[in-house]
């Protein structure tokens, strides 16, 4: 911030630093020492760089920036299995920003999503499935006692994740498991089969990919 208060700032679109994250990567994966240091450092950074000139006088939405922090820090105590604890960081959210927990805001939700892939991705394919399903649910419940157990949204975004992990099962040759997770998805929102390609998997999940390739090839002669 204080560079582009002088100087011309532009993107670079390339990684310039990469990151190996792994069960020992202590700011990913979650214990209780590191989830209070991680937000007590977070909190800091994004306090002083509110507090400059640059963003003080600004229409930035204070409560916003900061109630993700506590999101995060919701997140890695429910996946350690501390409810209380995390329950108290969301309504430490909700203080600070009363849409954030709530629709339509989009932004929880991708929070939820990529926190569930995070904490598991070092699990075998199915122990992952089931691990982070079981996280996202423990979240969602938590969530109803802040925004009541009549809002739905809960379902849209654990509907969302069985889609992300259908793909990656697919991706990974898990066709059966994929399968499952495709039920999953049509019990919730059958309309969502349509979004991100899905659909276009469907023939490989039910015929095999070796009757769905051939009859791939036959319409595309049969088109010439």
């Amino acid at each position: 911030l204080r560079i582009s208060a002088k100087y011309k700032v532009s993107l670079v679109a390339e990684p310039l630093a990469l990151i190996r994250q792994h069960r020992t990567t202590q700011s990913y994966f979650p214990s209780p020492q590191t989830i209070e240091l991680v937000l007590r450092d977070h909190l800091a950074l994004l306090e002083k760089a509110l507090n400059t000139h640059l963003l003080a006088d600004s229409e930035v939405d204070r409560g916003s920036i900061l109630a993700k922090e506590y999101g995060l820090a919701a997140l890695g105590y429910a996946a350690l299995g501390e409810e209380a604890k995390a329950l108290t960081h969301m309504k430490m959210a909700d203080a600070l920003d009363p849409v954030y927990l709530r629709a339509p805001s989009p932004r929880f939700r991708e929070l939820v999503l990529y926190y569930a892939h995070l904490v598991v991705q070092s699990e075998p394919i199915r122990e992952r499935t089931i691990r982070s399903a079981a996280l996202v649910r423990s979240v969602l419940e938590l969530r109803k006692c802040i925004v009541g157990a009549q809002d739905s949204t809960g379902d849209a975004i654990l509907t969302d994740l069985y889609i992300a992990q259908l793909l990656f099962a697919y991706d990974s040759g898990e066709d059966a498991l994929a399968r499952s997770l495709l039920l999953h998805v049509l019990v919730r929102d059958p309309s969502k089969v349509r979004e991100r390609g899905v659909s276009a998997k469907l023939p490989d999940l039910f015929l095999g990919r070796d009757a769905s390739n051939l009859l791939r090839s036959w319409k595309h002669r049969l088109a010439q």
